[in-house]
């Protein structure tokens, strides 16, 4: 995984020669996710009773759900659904839709969530509360 930005001279510098806003050069940082990403997305959950945040990713005809549950014990394998089971939310990210609205989770328990894609990854998120209604 890499990042690059553009370097440009600082307030005051003078550079004869060189065009106005032209960068100096590129800061290119290049980083392996299976030692930065991946153990930051896949530790274990802050306890919450009412709220969670997930990443899922269609593998085939499954939804793979790749980060820790809140209701599954602590170091569960992966919890893997098949797409035609699978709930909504989880389905919607995974396709790429971003939506809000009421669905019910992995557990069936009726939630307010909201869903995102993440361009490039494959995955998407549904963030997530139980939240009783207030009306």
């Amino acid at each position: 995984m890499g990042f690059s930005a553009p370097v440009f001279p600082g307030p005051g510098a003078t550079d004869v020669g060189r065009p106005p806003g032209q960068p100096l050069g590129i800061a290119l940082v290049v980083s392996n996710p299976s030692q930065t990403l991946f153990p930051l997305v896949t530790r274990e959950v802050v306890p919450t009773r009412t709220g969670e945040t997930i990443l899922v990713r269609r593998q085939g005809d499954d939804i793979v759900f790749f980060s820790p549950l809140c209701h599954l014990p602590v170091g569960s394998p992966n919890l893997r659904i098949p797409l035609s089971a699978a709930p909504r939310a989880a389905r919607l990210a995974s396709e790429g839709r971003a939506t809000v609205g009421e669905y019910r989770d992995y557990r069936g328990v009726l939630v307010l969530a909201a869903t995102q894609y993440i361009p490039l990854t494959g995955w998407g998120w549904s963030a997530k509360s139980t939240a009783q209604k207030p009306w």
